[in-house]
């Protein structure tokens, strides 16, 4: 969690509305990077999927969200995997990867409906 104690309310508000603004655009990110490696091996691909989603789960921890880390977590996981296969990826593991982002998608709707409305 961020330090409170440390920032103005409306700092803190204003940094969590930012957060929620760009979380449809981090899980973008992360779609893109699972399609690309769908459409053939990646390692690029694999990289940018691991990096948004453990920038994703340690900023949703700092704003406790904890809800989102868990799939985000998954996903670095997948892209780590992938990456470390030189961006190819089995069917079984697209199919984890695409299970993680739809539960991480789902979970963004109610962070943002929540971190809006403190």
């Amino acid at each position: 969690m961020i330090a409170t104690k440390q920032l103005p309310v409306e700092v803190l508000q204003e940094l969590a509305n930012e957060f929620a603004a760009g979380l449809a655009a981090r899980a973008a990110v992360m779609r893109e990077a699972i399609d690309e490696i769908v459409r053939g091996p990646s390692a690029d691909a694999a990289h940018r999927l691991r990096l948004s989603a453990h920038a994703l789960a340690g900023t949703a921890g700092a704003f406790g969200a904890t809800e989102l880390v868990p799939h985000a977590e998954r996903l670095e996981s997948l892209g780590k995997e992938w990456q470390g296969k030189n961006g190819a990826a089995t069917k079984a593991s697209v199919t984890d990867a695409f299970r993680a982002l739809d539960l991480l998608t789902t979970s963004i709707g109610a962070v943002i409906a929540r971190l809006r409305s403190r």
